[in-house]
């Protein structure tokens, strides 16, 4: 018995886990997320990233000129064209919070029960191996608060929370959790939803109806959905695609992308198969294209239609598992278009790298009801814009 209360675990750090020499536990391993945001973010600078001002506003700024500038020099009298301004837009940020709570009460009557220790002081706490598995459910949090800023700033308040059908499978606590959450940020999708109805109709074009999609998702073309959102777009936009996008020295980078939904994307690359097995082939509208050298971590492959790169965003689905609708999106936006506005140092882009700041306080008062519980807060300003509407077209739906 002596030996159960002194397990030393064996820490892996390539596979972030660990294990014990115990009948009751074997391993301990927290699970890595399929995000590969940051990967398509670096590339291609699918948002732009808003600083607060002093006042925590957001403020969008439009320099607009013409080229209507030179005029006959006739006398030394000169007008001035005026042929330059700046536009101006002033965005309130949403305020956001995140308060969680952990305490060594959760290891009792479980396999970790035997990691509290019980001092000679009369204290109480953790064993080293306790302490381990605590940091482990600390970067698990800290990688959903990332996640979790994402998820809002994209798909956030899409769903009004008073009429939708949630999913047989959330527990009370899940349910309550989202229509909470939900509703609390206007994600970049809502807003292009509004923006269609306030006179911006290519932002949401009903392309997509109920019967495109099966249990595997779209069934359509997606090549003949880019084609029919391609020509509807802004003569902008249009433009933009047709050249490719501006690169200038090699450091100014203007893209015309294709994000996707899952459900979207994933027919895509069905499209690209079928593609590939055709004997006979003049200049294939779908490609793809390497990066990385051997060893990089994936994603490594982009695909491509025609010249435009086909950026798969997760994020546009992230609350679909607590509900029963699934979220499908398919637009051509320019890089840096969307503008995701945070009071974080930047974009969280890697939900396992630790880039959002979070209070931790330990309770040591004996007075306090919650003694050697810790405890979690953050607070954050968000906000989600759209720079110029005339740089996007899209088609919206939701199915169950």
């Amino acid at each position: 018995m002596a030996d159960l209360l002194h397990i030393k675990p064996f820490f892996i750090p390539d596979n972030n886990q660990f294990y014990f020499q115990s009948k009751d536990l074997n391993s301990f391993q927290r699970a890595m997320y399929l995000d590969t945001f940051g990967f398509y973010q670096n590339l291609f600078g699918i948002y732009g990233f808003m600083q607060m001002d002093r006042m925590y506003n957001f403020i969008v700024r439009t320099p607009k000129g013409h080229p209507l500038v030179w005029q006959e020099l006739k006398n030394c009298t000169y007008n001035e064209t005026g042929s330059i301004s700046i536009g101006r837009r002033e965005l309130t940020p949403q305020k956001v919070y995140l308060k969680e709570r952990f305490c060594w009460d959760e290891m009792f009557d479980s396999c970790f029960q035997h990691m509290v220790t019980f001092l000679e002081s009369g204290e109480l706490d953790m064993d080293a191996a306790g302490m381990m598995i605590w940091n482990q459910l600390v970067e698990e949090m800290v990688a959903n608060a990332q996640l979790g800023a994402r998820l809002s700033l994209t798909a956030g308040n899409l769903y009004d929370v008073s009429t939708v059908t949630f999913s047989p499978e959330n527990t009370a606590n899940l349910t309550d959790l989202f229509q909470r959450v939900h509703p609390s940020i206007d994600g970049w999708i809502k807003l292009m939803m509004d923006l269609a109805n306030a006179g911006y109709p290519h932002l949401n074009k009903s392309l997509l109806v109920a019967g495109d999609f099966d249990t595997t998702g779209y069934t359509g073309s997606v090549v003949d959905l880019y084609d029919n959102l391609h020509s509807s777009a802004p003569k902008k936009l249009r433009q933009l695609v047709n050249e490719g996008g501006v690169v200038q020295e090699g450091r100014f980078r203007f893209y015309p992308l294709f994000i996707l939904s899952p459900s979207m994307f994933g027919r895509l690359v069905a499209e690209y198969k079928i593609q590939s097995e055709q004997v006979a082939q003049n200049s294939p509208r779908i490609t793809k294209r390497m990066f990385g050298g051997e060893n990089t971590p994936t994603p490594n492959v982009v695909y491509y239609i025609d010249e435009t790169p086909v950026i798969p965003l997760s994020d546009i689905a992230g609350f679909d598992p607590y509900i029963t609708a699934d979220t499908h999106f398919a637009g051509i936006v320019a890089s840096g278009n969307i503008q995701l506005g945070t009071s974080f140092a930047s974009i969280p882009s890697n939900v396992e790298q630790q880039d959002i700041g979070i209070m931790v306080e330990r309770v040591d008062s004996i007075a306090n009801g919650n003694y050697g519980s810790y405890h979690f807060l953050s607070h954050a300003l968000m906000k989600a814009a759209i720079a110029d509407p005339d740089f996007a077209t899209a088609t919206i739906l939701a199915t169950e």
